[in-house]
């Protein structure tokens, strides 16, 4: 009996401290909870400021760099294959720069007080989607250079083809991400705050996962098969530029080697004519091991003998004839060459476009498996730990900034014409 006496007290106690607590909850001061919120906005920042600062250089280089790259290939570039696949990557990359990098700054700021659901869903969504579309106009590249180096015999994609290819990967990239926009929103983060002997929980807000479903199997599913089709794209460019490697490599090895062979031709044939016409121009059929000396002898008398400007048009046929005696191989390769090495320095362009935009997202890839292999990791680091964490989970932003610089680092002819539609813009 009093056991029971015992517990109903602690209960009403128990009961009594909740009704105080809750009470306590619910008298917080206003501008008190908002200073505290402001606060914690600061501290959050101070871990942020890394990747505030990448997200930032990165938003200033992208944008000009792409509108730059946009117009130099709309305006005035050959139209070809690589010209349309180069322009889509230049319109997702500018897309990033003007709409997801300004939301991930506001976020960034605004770390636990971001309760905008409907702008964070259409952030992190669009996110995904513009990578990922980044990703198949990738793959459609490395098909067209594997085409064109491995396949030489079959038929290369066409401008109006590419467009095509283009319009398919934007489709894809909407449908496989579009679950984004169901899963994604504010996310409510509980912080403790002391005042005087009582602690409060103050709720904030940030831009995640949605509540409902935070340990949802459904959230779990989408992000296992959005990261599985990450990493099939990963090893399907690694697989065919590795392949397209190969090839141009045992292809400049088959080109050297001929080179070489009709280098040695050229000189052999190249002596023999020289030989011949000087044995015609002295009038001398006799077999030279016979008669060396006779020749020796005869021929200051020939030479002689001619007038001086005979003596003239026989050294000018001489030199003429050693000129026209290089190969006519060299000829027909001096007008191939330019096309070759445009078609080389264009597979190492997009090939370095490729390199830039899997190294971009290795680091992310990382953190995204330790999180979700370790949930709790996070809340475990020190502040700087937390400030590279967050640097690489962002370290997708280099990928939309760096390409307009591959550009002009490996195209000539890209930076020929900007600097023509550069001042083509101040004449105007």
């Amino acid at each position: 009996m009093a056991g029971n006496l015992t517990e109903c007290v602690e209960s009403k106690i128990s009961a009594c401290l909740r009704n105080v607590n809750t009470q306590r909850m619910a008298e917080i001061d206003p501008e008190l909870e908002r200073e505290f919120l402001e606060r914690m906005d600061y501290k959050q920042f101070e871990i942020l400021i890394p990747s505030f600062i990448l997200v930032v250089a990165m938003m200033f280089i992208g944008i000009p760099g792409n509108v730059i790259t946009v117009c130099v290939y709309k305006r005035k570039m050959r139209r070809t294959a690589s010209r349309v696949f180069i322009l889509a990557l230049a319109f997702v990359d500018l897309a990033n720069c003007l709409f997801t990098m300004p939301i991930e700054v506001s976020i960034i700021v605004k770390f636990v007080t971001f309760d905008y659901p409907i702008i964070c869903s259409v952030c992190r969504t669009s996110t995904y989607i513009l990578n990922g579309v980044s990703a198949l106009l990738l793959c459609g590249i490395a098909v067209d250079r594997f085409r064109k180096i491995c396949r030489p015999l079959k038929p290369v994609f066409t401008p109006k083809k590419t467009r095509s290819i283009c319009i398919v990967a934007t489709l894809i990239g909407i449908a496989f991400y579009i679950p984004g926009f169901i899963i994604y929103g504010t996310r409510t983060v509980l912080l403790p705050y002391s005042g005087g002997n009582i602690t409060y929980t103050v709720e904030g807000h940030t831009c995640q996962i949605k509540d409902e479903y935070k340990d949802s199997k459904i959230k779990s599913i989408i992000l296992a098969v959005w990261f599985l089709g990450t990493l099939v794209l990963l090893v399907a460019l690694i697989v065919m530029y590795a392949r397209i490697g190969c090839a141009v490599n045992k292809r400049l090895k088959l080109e050297k080697a001929r080179h070489q062979s009709v280098s040695i031709a050229t000189r052999s044939e190249r002596k023999k004519k020289v030989v011949q016409e000087v044995s015609e121009t002295s009038c001398s059929f006799d077999d030279p091991d016979e008669s060396s000396d006779r020749k020796k002898r005869e021929k200051p008398e020939v030479l002689k003998s001619m007038s001086l400007p005979l003596r003239k048009k026989i050294g000018r046929s001489l030199i003429e004839n050693i000129r026209m005696s290089a190969p006519p191989l060299y000829a027909v390769n001096k007008d191939k060459i330019p096309g070759r090495i445009r078609a080389g320095r264009t597979t190492m362009m997009l090939f370095s476009v490729t390199i830039a935009y899997v190294m971009s997202f290795i680091p992310f890839i990382i953190v995204v498996v330790i999180r979700t292999m370790r949930p709790h990791q996070y809340h475990e680091l020190t502040d700087v730990q937390k400030s590279l964490w967050n640097f690489f989970l962002r370290s997708y932003v280099f990928n939309c900034a760096v390409n307009p610089i591959l550009y002009g680092f490996f195209n000539k002819d890209f930076r020929k014409k900007m600097m023509e539609w550069l001042k083509e813009l101040v004449c105007c």
